[in-house]
């Protein structure tokens, strides 16, 4: 709310702009620059690594019926990812941003139900067959705090919040907004999208880390594979 008021009466569009509108220093403005810069840099190559591994598997796992197919190259990924990312970030903006979110948002939503659904029946016994196997090989991994305790798991939650709060994409959206009083909407639509989504990574790691230890899913190499390995595997081809 604060800073879609204070880029109205100032005028101004991006976030420097409006720290350094609001202390009234330059100085300001652009050491709030350099520190988005350096702080972006590392969330955008998670982001694009993220994507880039999806993006292997899929095109590994779809090439494997190919006679004489290599699998594809980690750095090609990347770079396909990259292309992607810079055509509709340069061509259309912050803009293009916000219909990528809508899109990606919708599609997640619906992903999140059918993949839990998916999921209730990959495994004998739905979520209650999840639970009873993991508490049979760990407790805590199925307890509230999980296997890294009380201080870990609340650590983890306080980044995610406080880093949520603070990113830079994020409120130069919020800047972008034609009405104040459009911000009351925001709260209860993200409330509502987040629990649509997080079913995906809620039920894909219970039901992955259950396959496993039955004896229906190769041991993982790395966590980041369970994701795209349950699509591949468990799920509908369109769907994954």
């Amino acid at each position: 709310l604060t800073s879609d008021r204070l880029a109205k009466a100032l005028d101004v569009s991006q976030e420097p702009e409006a720290v350094g509108a609001r202390y009234g220093s330059r100085t300001t403005a652009l050491w709030t620059a350099i520190a988005i810069l350096l702080g972006v840099l590392g969330y955008l190559a998670t982001q694009i690594l993220a994507m880039a591994q999806v993006l292997k598997n899929l095109l590994d796992d779809t090439l494997a019926g190919s006679a004489g197919s290599a699998a594809v190259s980690l750095e090609l990924c990347v770079a396909v990812s990259c292309a992607v990312l810079v055509f509709y970030c340069v061509t259309g903006g912050i803009i293009a941003s916000v219909y990528t979110d809508v899109i990606q948002g919708a599609m997640m939503v619906v992903a999140g139900v059918l993949v839990c659904i998916a999921a209730m029946t990959a495994v004998e016994g739905g979520f209650r067959g999840m639970s009873e196997t993991l508490v049979r090989d760990d407790a805590a991994a199925i307890g509230p705090w999980g296997t890294l305790g009380i201080i870990g798991c609340l650590s983890w939650y306080f980044v995610f919040s406080l880093g949520g709060a603070g990113q830079p994409h994020v409120v130069t959206k919020m800047m972008m907004t034609r009405r104040v009083s459009d911000i009351r909407h925001m709260l209860p639509l993200s409330i509502v999208g987040y629990s649509f989504t997080a079913l995906l990574w809620i039920s894909i790691g219970l039901a992955m880390r259950t396959l496993v230890i039955q004896g229906a899913h190769p041991d993982l190499a790395r966590a980041d594979d369970a994701a795209p390995q349950f699509l591949q595997h468990f799920t509908h081809p369109v769907l994954a």
